[in-house]
């Protein structure tokens, strides 16, 4: 049963392990959204003791939505869209580069594209 909350220090160090592993980014990343949006949100969610995703928000903008591949297709993603922006903005916003699977799964959720060039703009509007 998937459970979603805010994260504990030590979970945060857990989710960047998790995030470098699978989509080989720079420890900074991570540490720039947790110092650089101190209004916002991270929410994580978790498979028994494993942390299967997170999303990282500020005001009404996603900046940044990851679910390990080992849980993906199993509305986890979904479930923290869901708690992170439930009845809190008319309008929620996300910037992507042209990725085919995240612009995929936008639309699945129910955001609509704006295109941006090389950036796709997503809305979605509640």
């Amino acid at each position: 049963m998937n459970s979603i909350r805010k994260p504990t220090i030590s979970e945060c160090w857990a989710i960047l392990k998790l995030h470098n592993r699978e989509m080989k980014y720079y420890e900074f990343y991570f540490w720039f959204l947790l110092s650089f949006f101190p209004k916002g949100e991270i929410l994580i969610c978790t498979n028994k003791s494993e942390i299967s995703g997170y999303i990282a928000s500020f005001r009404n903008r996603i900046t940044e939505i990851f679910v390990s591949e080992k849980f993906r297709h199993q509305g986890v993603g979904q479930s923290l869209l869901n708690k992170s922006f439930t009845n809190r903005y008319k309008k929620i916003i996300v910037y992507t580069s042209n990725k085919n699977n995240a612009i995929t799964f936008y639309k699945k959720v129910g955001f609509v594209t704006v295109k941006l060039g090389k950036i796709t703009k997503l809305e979605k509007i509640n």
